[in-house]
């Protein structure tokens, strides 16, 4: 059973981040695929090295902010990866093709 709340935060966060971090274009997508159901938001900013995606997942870390002028508390991406976890799901970042970040939640489907 999803929590419905606990899912409206996770796709907020989302958003919030692609809408802060993404330079314009915003995609959401979902997907069917086997024993999952995935939620993407997909962006065209500038993506995230990956030495540093698991290390943004964790509370109160953010990317230099001296370098990017954006604020924040860092809670954004931890949110995101607390909720999939409570719920089963795997929480994936990764570059997206042609540019920009793609952010995934999978959620496994019962049988």
């Amino acid at each position: 059973m999803l929590r419905p709340l606990a899912m409206q935060r996770l796709v907020d966060n989302l958003l919030q981040n692609a809408a802060k971090h993404g330079g314009g274009e915003i995609l959401v997508r979902t997907t069917a695929a086997g024993r999952e159901v995935a939620i993407s938001v997909l962006d065209r900013g500038p993506g995230i090295p990956p030495g540093e995606i698991e290390r943004l997942k964790e509370p109160f870390t953010r990317r230099d902010e001296a370098r990017s002028g954006k604020s924040g508390a860092g809670l954004g991406l931890a949110i995101v990866a607390r909720i999939a976890k409570a719920h089963g799901a795997r929480f994936d970042l990764a570059p997206r093709e042609g540019g920009g970040l793609a952010a995934t939640v999978a959620f496994p489907v019962a049988a």
